[in-house]
């Protein structure tokens, strides 16, 4: 959210102006997070640089962020992180208390501030098969488990926060290795296995003191990989439509060189 207000209020317009002069704000569709390899170990490097670009559909209707994560300071100088993209459907403001929107079009007066490389044309196909969960031999079936959503939880308007379904997810997968449901084998790979990358399909908003039920599962293999993937799916019983669609890939560390495996040329 820093790397998407902080582009707009340097190239287009302060996210508090788009919001109480332009009426504009965005919801999240998809978000997707991925760690690149070795993963960052808390010694390889004194900071982090984040770089933040956003680019607006053609058709006006959604935007676009992508960040990009490099570690500073350390003996490989930059060294890539990590990378998260997500796409937000662009709504229009209709009710200024509650921030109460409906699915609108980027304001035409606010386009022109868009360079011409910062247009893009929707990959529908490539949407579509980042938001469809990975298949693989199941390992776990379902685990539910029904909490209550608090206002700590929740941005403006008493609506669920992102940022804290993400956690929630990564929660549900850790607490397995406490219950008796999951084989032992399985239930220390849930903690122990380093997260490879996120990706969260948001379907309908949950509000303040909604129930939320989080059902996860887990299937090895997927798509012909050796990863770990848990499936998770958020859902309010008092709804027939599932809130939230997500999954974590999960993969073995890769091995340390040792000084017997490590070559040197005359």
């Amino acid at each position: 959210m820093s790397a998407l207000a902080r582009w707009f209020a340097a190239h287009v317009a302060s996210y508090p102006a788009l919001l109480s002069e332009h009426r504009t704000a965005f919801a999240f569709t998809v978000v997707q997070l991925d760690y690149a390899l070795p993963h960052l170990r808390f010694t390889d490097a004194d900071w982090l640089a984040v770089t933040g670009r956003l680019m607006v559909a053609d058709s006006a209707k959604y935007v676009r962020l992508t960040v990009d994560f490099h570690a500073r300071g350390g003996a490989t100088d930059p060294r890539p992180v990590a990378s998260f993209q997500t796409d937000l459907r662009v709504v229009t403001i209709v009710e200024d208390h509650g921030l109460t929107a409906l699915p609108g079009l980027f304001p035409e007066n606010l386009l022109a501030k868009f360079l011409p490389d910062e247009v893009y044309r929707p990959d529908r196909a490539a949407i579509a098969a980042t938001a469809t969960p990975p298949t693989g031999e199941q390992i776990l079936g379902e685990v539910s488990r029904d909490s209550t959503l608090c206002r700590s939880q929740c941005e403006v308007a008493d609506q669920w926060s992102f940022i804290e379904v993400i956690e929630a997810l990564t929660a549900a997968r850790e607490r397995l290795f406490l219950l008796d449901t999951a084989a032992p084998t399985l239930a220390k790979l849930a903690v122990r296995l380093p997260l490879r990358g996120v990706t969260a399909v948001f379907h309908r908003a949950m509000f303040v003191f909604d129930t939320v039920r989080i059902r996860t599962r887990a299937i090895a293999g997927p798509n012909g990989s050796d990863n770990l993937v848990f499936l998770h799916t958020v859902h309010d019983p008092s709804h027939e439509v599932d809130c939230v669609t997500a999954w974590e890939t999960l993969t073995e560390p890769a091995p340390e060189p040792t000084k017997s495996s490590v070559s040197t040329m005359a």
